[in-house]
């Protein structure tokens, strides 16, 4: 079975392959927890976003759903407790950072999404409901090497995608064939050998199914480059055609 990769004008986007990546949370699923309110350091944290062009309201995430770092940038919905039947307020944050001890749906909140929903002095908020939905970013995702990388040691990081990345693939020889890269906790793919001086290409997968493509990617340490695409503001898995269709 093959990928159907189709040229979006502004880069290379796969909408169907051999399987789907693996899933993080589902999206659009609602979860039901809690949210209390933490010093946040605007899109700085675990997920080393500082380089990210938008500032964010943001949430850290409890240890249990931080799935080796594949929550990372993942945008969500959160409303407060019912009031009379109704969903309560709503505020929209995106994932930078962890949240150690925190139990599982537990959110922890930047102040200013936490006052959206509840009076600061309250402290806590019992049965807030959340999901993940689409970040709509303006323009395309963002490739960013850690300090230190050479063609002996591998480091980077995808900012700015619309839904949760899931997989970063890496090759040397122009596509023809692919080295998966482990994820860390701190949201770099990190290859400890290196891929050599590059130009390298870069496929990355969300957690739909969908993927993208880049190439010319050098090891230049704090290096941005800039995408040509981002993934599409879906829920929505991509669906698995029979035949080779």
């Amino acid at each position: 079975m093959r990928a159907l990769i189709f040229f979006t004008g502004l880069g290379l986007l796969a909408t169907a392959g051999s399987s789907p990546a693996p899933t993080i949370y589902p999206m659009g699923r609602n979860v039901t927890g809690i949210a209390t309110f933490y010093g946040a350091v605007g899109n700085e944290g675990t997920c080393s976003f500082a380089s990210m062009p938008v500032k964010w309201v943001t949430v850290a995430m409890a240890d249990s759903q931080w799935f080796g770092a594949n929550i990372c940038g993942a945008c969500l919905q959160v409303y407060g407790p019912n009031v009379y039947g109704k969903l309560g307020n709503v505020t929209k944050v995106m994932v930078t950072n962890q949240c150690p001890g925190c139990s599982k749906n537990h959110l922890d909140l930047d102040p200013k999404a936490f006052a959206v929903l509840a009076p600061m002095k309250q402290g806590i908020i019992n049965n807030v409901k959340w999901k993940i939905i689409p970040c709509h970013h303006p323009g395309p995702v963002y490739y960013k090497f850690k300090e230190g990388v050479s063609q002996w040691w591998f480091a980077l990081q995808v900012f700015n995608h619309n839904t949760p990345v899931v997989k970063m693939e890496i090759s040397t020889n122009h596509g023809k064939t692919y080295t998966n890269v482990h994820r860390l906790y701190y949201n770099y793919f990190v290859y400890r050998s290196g891929f050599g001086p590059g130009p390298y290409t870069v496929r990355i997968t969300d957690e739909n199914g969908h993927k993208l493509v880049d190439s010319g990617l050098k090891p230049v340490a704090l290096s941005i480059k800039k995408g040509k695409a981002n993934f599409p503001n879906t829920t929505k898995k991509i669906k698995i055609k029979q035949g080779g269709q």
